[in-house]
């Protein structure tokens, strides 16, 4: 976990992320999420976050906050990661769908291989007369 200071109330926040150059996302002591100027902040360094919290420079709520909103961060980028592999496969033809599942198919080790065809040619006759 990173700190950073801030110049003038000298109160400790913890570093989310940058946005764009000049800017970077703080937990406040508040149990906000903002975007700050990095001009505002001199950074205080890498620790331990019990540590902070017992040396009084951060909250444990203050620390929930973080770990909340690192945790929503995550998950919005995995939903994202997601829905652009969705994308792309729906702008697949069949034919593309198919050798992209067999290239997959192929990696497996052999032991496994025959069961994962069994698998897709149960799956094609299942769907053909359907």
């Amino acid at each position: 976990m990173k700190l950073f200071k801030n110049a003038n109330t000298e109160e400790y926040f913890i570093y989310v992320d940058n946005e764009g150059e000049n800017n970077i996302i703080l937990v406040t002591p508040g149990y906000d999420v903002k975007a700050f100027k990095r001009s505002l902040f001199e950074e205080s360094g890498e620790g331990d976050e019990q540590d902070f919290v017992s040396r009084g420079f951060v909250s444990e709520m203050q620390v929930k906050t973080y770990w909340k909103e690192m945790s929503r961060r995550t998950f919005e980028r995995e939903i994202a990661k997601r829905q652009a592999s969705w994308d792309v496969s729906d702008k697949m033809t069949d034919k593309q769908k198919v050798g992209k599942i067999l290239a997959e198919v192929k990696k497996l080790p052999a032991s496994k291989r025959q069961k994962a065809k069994e698998i897709l040619y149960s799956w094609i006759t299942q769907n053909e007369t359907s």
